[in-house]
């Protein structure tokens, strides 16, 4: 759905409040739990929430997206639950050490 919506330059989307509530929601969520990270001193300053969710979203739809044809490619199933949870974990990660101060992460 994302992708057709994307060739169709989101004219769906422009016309639905209820897709951007839930949106404005989880961007709310992740500047709350992104300020909180700055007060104690954990993340990094000066980072826009929005830009955070872009990220998580870029390196989860890669996953959606791709799943299939990277199974085939590469001769393991990356729909697997060891393989989601392997997946799930480095994402966590990656985007830790994002947000994370240089300090922080060891």
């Amino acid at each position: 759905m994302v992708m057709i919506e994307n060739i169709h330059h989101g004219e769906f989307l422009a016309r639905s409040n209820l897709v951007r509530d839930l949106n404005v929601t989880a961007i709310a969520h992740i500047g709350e739990l992104y300020e909180r990270g700055v007060r104690e001193g954990q993340f990094r300053e000066n980072l826009d929430p929005l830009e955070i969710h872009w990220q998580i979203s870029a390196l989860c739809f890669f996953n959606v997206s791709n799943r299939a044809t990277f199974s085939q490619l590469f001769g393991r199933d990356f729909g697997a639950e060891e393989a989601q949870q392997r997946l799930k974990a480095n994402t966590v990660e990656m985007v830790l050490r994002f947000v994370a101060k240089p300090e922080v992460v060891k």
